[in-house]
């Protein structure tokens, strides 16, 4: 059973506020004004944004320029730049080395004079045309994420010019891998969302069991392309349980001393042979800058005179004076001795740091405090090292733990100057930044799907406070909207779950899953929710005809269904009352105008809904939520049965059947119409069901049933202007459904025998798509509907015992799990 995040991001941006913030590093200033800074949606919200007169519009003929003087150094940058304008845009802008832009295009240059930029800012101008101009490859990559957020909300751009910078130079994330391993794909989407919310750095661990160099170096490989720099980490000389053939220290059983397993015996020759062996095998194997030895709780839950050998050391190789932690300091120092002769950084946790120290460990060494233990950060910091904030209580993530990071906690009490246990200024030269925290303990049952749906929202509130921005908005409640506005990274699972994330019989919200069912002639919907545990229910209501349809609006759920008189019900629940009854009403319609299923999806700041109307044309109602005025119109045409609709990009797209059998088109495009048009796809008597279809890339794509019994597949492909049609081959009867996981693409119906078949299809997949089945004969007695969410592909259906048949596919173990949800579903 999926478990699912507690907490929620979605929503749209409110009214917000914010202050002045002083820069911490070179050329910052004050922004030229708050309040317009607050109004751009981007995370982290922008320093510096000066308004100008007119638009850019992101259209058919848009083109992505790379300045040719300064190519070079932007191969990589403009390539997943354009990669990521499919996923945003619709449309693949191949990079083109010229030495302007014309109107309409995006530009990208690393020529600028703007010195107080620093290594990782930019400057966008913004007018006819995007220019993105930046010192390094780094801060043109930032200028680009800036604007996949913009153009994300809409692909019209206000005029103005942005300049912005980090405050503090790191921002970034540690997952302690060490017990638990995961997928190529996973680290794949938090690079993602790491760079989108400008994070640049992803702590990992490397060398255990669960964490291969080999695999560990693929990560770091695939992070450079997203400009984010990977700091491995192996733990010497604590916690060392498990790595086979250390030699560890020996204790005193006469004295009732044990061993300690998890600690590097320091006090012999063997043990410094051992780590500068291990060294010598892992450093070089990822690329990085840095490495990171721990050097943390050595001697946790011990004391160090219980191990007099390591002070007998300490004093036959530090003098008279040393103690049993010098020998420990002295190790710290030769590691970095080791690292530093192969261009690394070392990095340690600071509570092992402790005063009075014969040896000190070296100023160059960089300190990750995470503790109150020890030296305080105060005193670190006046001793000349650079400090890094680690805050136990407010950064981290303990998976199954106490330690929540929690997004509010971060966004509106965090501050990176307040260390766990002492304060400094936030301006403070020696401050390094901060990060959150990942910490997986032996033994997690947490799928790797969870933990990143639990750290996605903190991670939105760490990078605002990192980047050092003035906040766009007071507090995290106001926040959170925004952050449900940007959305996730382009090409991440987050993206893959938002755009999959269709209406339908069954839909998702970031820390939910929603299945509907008429209740018959009780009245009402049947619902089922799952949110950390199974909820059954009926939302009371007139007797429904045919089938509901549910889709989220950021933190709202809306649900429609025909009624047996012909009109519409309209149910909706939002933030607060998952326990209560949602709202009903009619959205103002009469007996006899509601002629179909309805349609439904949220578009910008409104909740739409189509249907087949008396007349047989295509009827639209929408309700904008700042108004709470629900419009009416028609859309015209001829249409039977019921419409599916699918957001494409900043559009509006809506299929039926006609009257002839023949596919029908409507769509709505408010940057090039002010109207919607429609148009009909291929010949007549072809359509023998209702459809399916979802937008991916540069393609919109739709399922149906063809009187044959096939599965049929047209979709239209916009970079080349072509409709194709295809036949999926297979039986079914009744409805598909159809939706994408990742770059895959997954249709599911009933079959005749009544068992639930399966058509899939992946990129450089040779046509056919491939087909299976998902049960056995006379399972299923209902059209499917389903999702994907996480690394799982949802399927439900009415099964033969009346129940709510629940099917899903885990990726990671690579099974079909039989998860029946309980219900007495009317037939």
């Amino acid at each position: 059973m999926t478990e699912l995040n507690r907490r929620t991001v979605l929503g749209s941006i409110g009214a917000v506020a914010v202050g002045p913030m002083i820069g911490h590093l070179p050329g910052s200033r004050l922004p030229s004004s708050a309040a317009v800074v607050a109004a751009l949606p981007t995370i982290p919200a922008v320093q510096s944004w000066t308004p100008g007169a007119g638009t850019f519009r992101f259209t058919s003929t848009t083109r992505l320029i790379v300045d040719i003087t300064t190519a070079s150094g932007l191969g990589t940058t403009a390539a997943t730049f354009s990669d990521d304008l499919v996923e945003v845009c619709g449309r693949r802008l191949s990079p083109v080395q010229l030495a302007a832009p014309a109107a309409g295009d995006i530009f990208v240059s690393l020529s600028t004079a703007d010195t107080g930029l620093g290594p990782e800012g930019y400057r966008m101008t913004i007018g006819d045309t995007i220019r993105i101009e930046a010192r390094t490859a780094r801060g043109a990559f930032y200028g680009t994420r800036t604007a996949l957020q913009l153009l994300r909300t809409s692909s019209t751009v206000a005029a103005g010019t942005i300049r912005d910078w980090p405050r503090y130079a790191e921002r970034g994330l540690l997952i302690a891998n060490e017990n638990k391993q995961f997928s190529s794909r996973w680290w794949q989407d938090q690079i993602r969302e790491l760079a989108f919310l400008k994070l640049n750095l992803l702590w990992l661990y490397v060398g255990y069991p669960k964490a291969p160099a080999g695999e560990m170096a693929a990560v770091a490989e695939f992070a450079r392309r997203y400009h984010v720099t990977v700091v491995p980490q192996f733990n010497m000389p604590g916690h060392l349980d498990g790595v086979p053939g250390r030699p560890y220290l020996k204790g005193n059983p006469a004295r009732g001393i044990p061993d300690r397993p998890q600690s590097l015996d320091l006090s012999i020759q063997a043990g410094y042979d051992w780590a500068d062996a291990k060294l010598s095998q892992l450093v070089p194997a990822i690329e990085s800058p840095y490495w990171h030895t721990g050097a943390d709780e050595y001697m946790i839950g011990a004391r160090y005179e219980d191990y007099p050998q390591l002070a007998t050391y300490a004093r036959q190789h530090y003098g008279p004076s040393a103690s049993a932690r010098d020998t420990v300091y002295g190790f710290i120092n030769l590691v970095n001795d080791t690292v530093r002769a192969q261009g690394r950084t070392l990095r340690i946790w600071n509570d092992g740091i402790h005063p009075n120290a014969v040896v000190p460990i070296a100023t160059n060494v960089q300190i990750e405090h995470w503790l109150d233990s020890g030296r305080s950060a105060a005193d670190l910091l006046a001793a000349g090292y650079q400090l890094q904030n680690c805050h136990l209580k407010q950064l981290y993530y303990d998976v199954g733990g106490v330690n929540a990071f929690e997004p509010a906690v971060v966004y509106d009490q965090f501050k990176v100057g307040t260390f766990h246990g002492s304060s400094v200024p936030d301006d403070h030269p020696g401050l390094l930044g901060a990060k959150g925290h990942v910490w997986i303990g032996v033994g997690t049952t947490v799928g790797e799907a969870e933990i990143g749906r639990s750290i996605a929202p903190s991670l939105r509130s760490l990078a605002q406070v990192t980047w050092g921005s003035p906040k766009p908005a007071p507090r995290y409640v106001d926040f959170a909207p925004l952050a449900g506005r940007v959305g996730h990274a382009p090409g991440s699972g987050f993206w893959l779950s938002d755009a999959a994330g269709l209406p339908g019989r069954a839909f998702v919200k970031p820390d939910e899953q929603h299945v509907l069912a008429a209740a018959g002639p009780v009245g009402g919907v049947l619902h089922w929710r799952y949110r950390e545990s199974l909820v059954a229910e009926r939302w009371p209501g007139p007797v429904v005809t045919g089938q509901p349809v549910g889709y989220r609006h950021g933190e709202e759920h809306h649900v429609f269904a025909r009624l047996t008189d012909d009109s519409l019900a309209h149910w909706t629940g939002g933030p607060g009352q998952l326990d209560e009854l949602p709202h009903l009403d009619s959205w103002g319609t009469v007996a006899g105008s509601v002629l179909s299923d309805p349609a439904g999806c949220a578009y910008s700041d409104q909740q739409h809904v189509f249907y087949r109307g008396s007349t047989g044309a295509l009827e639209h109602r929408f309700r904008d939520r700042s108004s709470g005025t629900v419009v009416s119109e028609s859309w015209g045409g001829e249409l039977t049965g019921a419409p599916i609709v699918i957001t494409f990009l900043d559009e509006l797209h809506v299929v039926g059947a006609g009257p002839d059998g023949a596919v029908r088109h409507w769509w709505y495009t408010p940057r090039q119409t002010t109207s919607p048009q429609r148009e009909t796809w291929g010949a007549g008597a072809a359509v023998a069901s209702g459809l399916a279809g979802y937008a991916i890339g540069d393609q919109l794509h739709v399922y149906f049933r063809s009187p044959a019994g096939h599965l049929m597949h047209y979709f239209h492909d916009r970079s080349d202007n072509r409709l194709l049609q295809q036949d999926w081959g297979g039986e079914l009867t009744g409805d598909p459904v159809a939706y994408t996981f990742g770059a895959e693409q997954h249709v599911f119906g009933r079959g005749p025998d009544d068992s639930l078949r399966h058509w899939f299809s992946t990129p450089g997949m040779p046509q056919p798509p491939a087909r299976d089945t998902w049960t056995t004969p006379g399972v299923v007695t209902s059209g499917p509907a389903g999702y994907a969410v996480g690394n799982q592909q949802h399927v439900y259906f009415r099964a033969n015992d009346g129940r709510l048949g629940h099917r899903f596919w885990d990726s990671v173990g690579r099974r079909i799990v039989v998860d029946d949800w309980p219900g007495a579903i009317p037939v």
